[in-house]
């Protein structure tokens, strides 16, 4: 699997606000099987999984769709999305998992 400065580099802030824009305008939302994540996206208010936005974003990047299984969510997809300004935060779950983990 490539690097994920490989797989997003074509990908700048604005295909992200324009995807985040979509996923607003699309009446089904997020599709079920792409909310599952452990962090989220969170932009004026709202949030929205950072591996489906980066999915999104591709169409806009003028590249073939990114398909879920052709990256990494987590680190990878996290450390792209801040390096372009964008605040990822931990999921109301998994921050309880994550404070329970440093409580050990």
């Amino acid at each position: 699997m490539s690097t994920a400065h490989e797989v997003f580099s074509p990908i700048k802030r604005e295909h992200i606000l324009e995807a985040l824009k979509q996923i607003d305008r699309d009446q089904e939302g997020i599709p079920p099987a792409r909310r599952r994540t452990n962090w989220l996206l969170q932009h004026e208010e709202r949030t929205y999984p950072p591996k489906y936005v980066l999915s999104i974003a591709s169409t806009f990047a003028e590249m073939e769709p990114l398909e879920w299984f052709e990256f990494y969510g987590g680190q990878p997809t996290n450390s792209y999305l801040t390096g372009l300004g964008f605040e990822i935060i931990p999921t109301p779950a998994y921050a309880v998992r994550l404070a329970q983990k440093a409580g050990r």
